[in-house]
């Protein structure tokens, strides 16, 4: 009976605590305590781990603190005994717009600054950061929307250097990263808006653009203050669409890899082609083993004799097959003469002029032709197929 009464009130003890009369602000303290009486062992251990923003440093060991200190006091002494000529390398004066990284054997030590900073010139190196604000712009780029149309637009990013440490240890090129990435935002987020959308409300575009890209600047210590974007200049308009093909594909009730799928399984073994367009297509495709849109292509070459191909890109391969095959059915046609066939697939004619210059025609999904991108970047160095 006595040890039923012990475990008891242990019991109550576990279960119920006696609420604080005192403010519970003031002591920093919680109300209530949800922790559980009983310990637990585990064969595990979990902490909060940011892989991200975790910097892998190594600890000096007591030696190297030893003659770090030793180092450092021997040359402030020298720097007190010779100040009338060290004078002139050792003060450092700072703008307001200006912070100074200081590094003492290797160590980072600190932002100095602004103002006037004394340094021991034989033992640290500085690097002088200006954290005002800055410009840059986006070349033009021209490139398709979802709805078929072809715009030309630029932008313009305003930035500053919010975090010093970060800036200098983060990132070595960071003019042309911020450019690529800002870019590349640009592209992506553009392509997969109507044309109407970036009309109506072009501000709520850049905000958006903005956002993406300080979201990936601050982890260099950059902010982005704000993305304006230029007149867009309306190459070809938009493609007259119903829209019920975008409704039923979202609906689930069609899909295009379905549809040219079974055309992909009942399609004839491919062979290599003999012709030269042919050979140099299938090196290209072989070069190419992760094909980035899933789709049929067909491509005809305007020659004396008209030459056909099709190429059946999916996610695990991609194969190419010569002469007409109505069983494939191709999301989107391309017809072009051989003399400008060679000259978009080696960089010299830009794929998007030829388009508007009438040299390349198009019929079906605009968008579909960046496969082509993949497939034609290996054959040349500069430029790309359909440059964005």
């Amino acid at each position: 009976k006595c040890r039923t009464s012990m475990s008891f009130s242990q019991s109550i003890e576990a279960m119920y605590k006696k609420l604080p009369q005192e403010d519970i602000e003031a002591n920093n303290e919680k109300a209530f305590d949800f922790s559980s009486a009983f310990s637990y062992k585990s064969v595990f251990t979990y902490n909060n781990l940011n892989l991200e923003d975790e910097v892998p440093e190594r600890r000096n060991t007591l030696i190297e603190n030893l003659c770090h200190h030793l180092v450092v006091a021997l040359s402030c002494i020298v720097l007190v005994a010779t100040s009338p000529i060290t004078i002139w390398l050792s003060v450092k004066f700072l703008q307001p717009w200006e912070r100074m990284l200081l590094f003492r054997l290797g160590r980072y030590e600190g932002i100095k600054g602004p103002g006037t900073v004394i340094i021991i010139p034989w033992l640290d190196k500085i690097t002088r950061v200006d954290i005002r604000t800055r410009a840059f712009s986006i070349l033009p780029q021209q490139l398709i929307m979802g709805d078929g149309a072809i715009i030309d637009i630029s932008a313009s990013v305003i930035y500053r250097i919010s975090n010093p440490q970060k800036f200098i240890m983060s990132v070595y090129d960071y003019q042309s990263a911020i450019r690529s990435l800002g870019k590349t935002l640009l592209l992506n987020c553009l392509t997969n808006m109507y044309y109407e959308d970036i009309e109506k409300d072009k501000s709520c575009v850049a905000e958006k653009i903005r956002f993406n890209l300080n979201e990936a600047c601050v982890k260099w210590g950059i902010e982005i203050n704000k993305v304006e974007l230029s007149a867009v200049t309306l190459l070809k308009p938009p493609e007259n669409n119903t829209g019920l093909r975008p409704l039923m594909k979202s609906l689930g009730l069609y899909t295009e890899d379905e549809m040219n799928f079974d055309a992909f399984k009942t399609s004839p073994s491919d062979l290599v082609p003999q012709t030269q367009i042919g050979i140099f297509l299938h090196k290209l495709i072989q070069s190419n083993k992760t094909p980035s849109v899933d789709g049929v292509f067909k491509l005809i070459i305007s020659n004396s004799t008209p030459e056909i191909y099709y190429i059946v890109a999916f996610k695990e391969s991609h194969r190419l097959f010569e002469g007409e095959h109505p069983e494939l059915q191709p999301d989107v046609t391309v017809e072009t003469a051989s003399e400008d066939f060679f000259d978009i697939f080696n960089g010299s004619l830009p794929p998007l002029q030829a388009y508007l210059n009438g040299k390349l025609k198009v019929d079906g999904d605009l968008r579909k032709l960046m496969y082509l991108e993949s497939i034609a970047t290996r054959s040349f160095e500069n430029g790309s197929i359909f440059t964005l």
